[in-house]
Parts: C-alpha cells; structure tokens; sequence
C-alpha cells in the first residue's frame, strides 16, 4: 500500500493524584481515500508527544510501516522524519486535560 497521509488522534488524561499521564488515540493511513486503514493505539502511560511514537510503533507492529531506521541504541527515527523523507503527510492532534473515561471510552 502506498502512504500518502498519517493522521494521528489522540485524548490524554492528567491523573492529578499520583501525578501521571495517560493517552489512547487512533492512526489513520491515506484517510478519505479507498485505501484507508485505522490502527488503534491503546491506552497506556505517557504525555507530551508520546501519542506521536507510540502510534508509530503501532504502525510498525502492524506493518503498516515496513522500513522505519533502527539506531543501535534502541531509538528509532522519528515520524516526521519518516514522513518527511517518503513525502507522506502528518497530521497530529491531541486533546488533553480529557477524563479518564473520555479517554478510555474513545477507543472503545
């Protein structure tokens, strides 16, 4: 499949009593187009941009992404790198400051 767009969506939860944050969201490749694929990205820990990594990891555990760059220390290339250099549109968008069950229902 050829991937011209990956829209990725995401709602992210503060647990203000432990000091933690959580996010579930959603990846979609070449939406809009009879080509399009949504891949679910779980709720799990994480804040800042790191609805961004882990739906790539989700994209290349799926293999949906086939040729993401492995560094040897574990990393891997960045998605916007990833797009940048295969002419792929990224799109990005996250709600924070959600409810728990906001977050959760929206993966549902």
């Amino acid at each position: 499949m050829k991937i011209k767009t990956i829209d990725i969506i995401a709602k992210e939860w503060n647990d203000n009593k432990n000091g933690n944050s959580y996010f579930a969201g959603f990846a979609t490749i070449n939406m809009g187009m009879k080509s399009e694929r949504v891949i679910k990205v779980p709720f799990q820990y994480g804040h800042d941009n790191r609805f961004i990594e882990s739906s790539m990891h989700e994209l290349e555990k799926k293999g949906v992404l086939t040729d993401v760059v492995h560094h040897f220390n574990g990393s891997t290339e960045p998605l916007w790198r990833y797009c940048d250099e295969r002419s792929i549109a990224l799109r990005t968008h996250i709600t924070r400051n959600c409810t728990k069950k906001e977050v959760m229902d929206f993966v549902r």
